[in-house]
């Protein structure tokens, strides 16, 4: 979100005039698609097809419905408000399938450890604003690359959770060969 208008000037000013709002909506339905994870995929391996596909007809019906009457009214606003809706509708109903249905908790206490490496990655991308406002597509790569290796770098200070531990345990004996 921090480079949203830099990303939009790449294709001339009135990108950055007419998309910044947009985008930000989007961005912003996207982190709660991400922060849902692989839900609809997992509620697919648990037998519940008919439920997701359910689901699913009924965020296409909205959403082609919505882009229909949104768009011509409020342009790029209304579709990306449309498109956001969409997703917050199938995460939000997959999530109540889940925890019904296999009473499964898509929140762990282990996830506050993102939030340190959340506000030095967004006081990063601040910084980086203020030392060039405008990244040509080569500083905005690079600026990307930069927000990775902070966040990584800062939870991986705060140290792994067993999990994790076990995990990439697990996945070096895979590669070296090594069985228990």
């Amino acid at each position: 979100m921090l480079f949203s208008a830099p990303l939009l000037n790449l294709y001339g000013k009135e990108f950055v005039e007419q998309g910044v709002w947009p985008l930000w909506i989007l961005i912003s339905a996207q982190l709660i698609n991400l922060m849902c994870g692989p839900l609809g995929n997992v509620l697919n391996m648990s037998g519940m097809e008919s439920q997701m596909l359910r689901i699913n007809i009924i965020q296409t019906i909205i959403t082609a419905t919505g882009l229909l009457v949104f768009v011509p009214l409020y342009g790029l606003m209304g579709g990306a408000s449309v498109l956001a809706a969409g997703i917050l509708f199938v995460n939000g109903a997959a999530l109540y399938i889940a925890a019904k249905r296999i009473q499964l908790q898509w929140w762990n206490r282990r996830y506050l450890k993102w939030i340190a490496p959340a506000v030095v990655s967004c006081a990063t991308g601040f910084g980086l604003l203020a030392l060039e406002s405008r990244p040509g597509p080569i500083g905005l790569v690079a600026c990307l690359i930069i927000l990775y290796v902070v966040f990584h770098g800062v939870f991986l200070l705060q140290g792994l959770h067993d999990d994790d531990r076990e995990l990439l345990i697990y996945l070096r004996d895979k590669i070296t060969g090594k069985t228990a």
